[in-house]
């Protein structure tokens, strides 16, 4: 049954063809010559990067260091690429997506603060950042719903009660005493 259909689409269709004639690249068009061509050079492109193998660690990490970062750790292979954590020139941690065939750095992307809304600064953290801000003599006088309460000396060499926001590290509350 079905060699008789396929027979007779063959009967009929063989004396259409004749009459088109041949079908030149002119007849289809150059948009759709021009797509072929380029999905054509497309599948070449596809071929000859699947063949390929991928660059060494040793050879990422020069290409990395090269692009201004340092540190790579954690070479992890995913979809082409490798994702690495690594540090740019101003210290800041970045995840950078590496093209494990080039080593060209596709995309970087920087990595959240560390102490984000949920976690807390350690007291060590809020006291640098009193130094850095011209405090003296700060003391720790309590932990209590996300904030520091702490005794220090101002620039002024007054002394000063304050709050310091655990997660941000901002002051607040201010007062100035005569003594403590």
């Amino acid at each position: 049954m079905r060699s008789s259909t396929l027979l007779k689409t063959l009967v009929l269709a063989t004396p259409l063809a004749l009459l088109a004639g041949p079908i030149s690249a002119k007849d289809i068009g150059p948009a759709t010559a021009g797509a072929t061509q380029a999905y054509a050079d497309r599948g070449a492109a596809d071929d000859q990067c699947r063949h390929r193998s991928r660059m060494s660690n040793r050879a990422l990490r020069a290409r990395i260091a090269a692009r201004g970062y340092h540190a790579p750790r954690n070479f992890v292979f995913v979809n082409g690429g490798y994702r690495v954590y690594a540090r740019d020139r101003r210290n800041v941690e970045v995840i950078l997506i590496v093209d494990a065939y080039t080593g060209a750095i596709l995309d970087v992307q920087y990595v959240r603060a560390r102490y984000d809304r949920n976690h807390y600064m350690p007291w060590n953290t809020i006291a640098i950042r009193l130094g850095n801000s011209g405090y003296s003599g700060y003391r720790n006088d309590g932990f209590h719903d996300g904030y520091y309460r702490v005794r220090a000396y101002d620039r002024r060499h007054r002394p000063v009660w304050f709050r310091v926001d655990a997660r941000s590290g901002g002051i607040s509350g201010i007062s100035f005493s005569a003594r403590w």
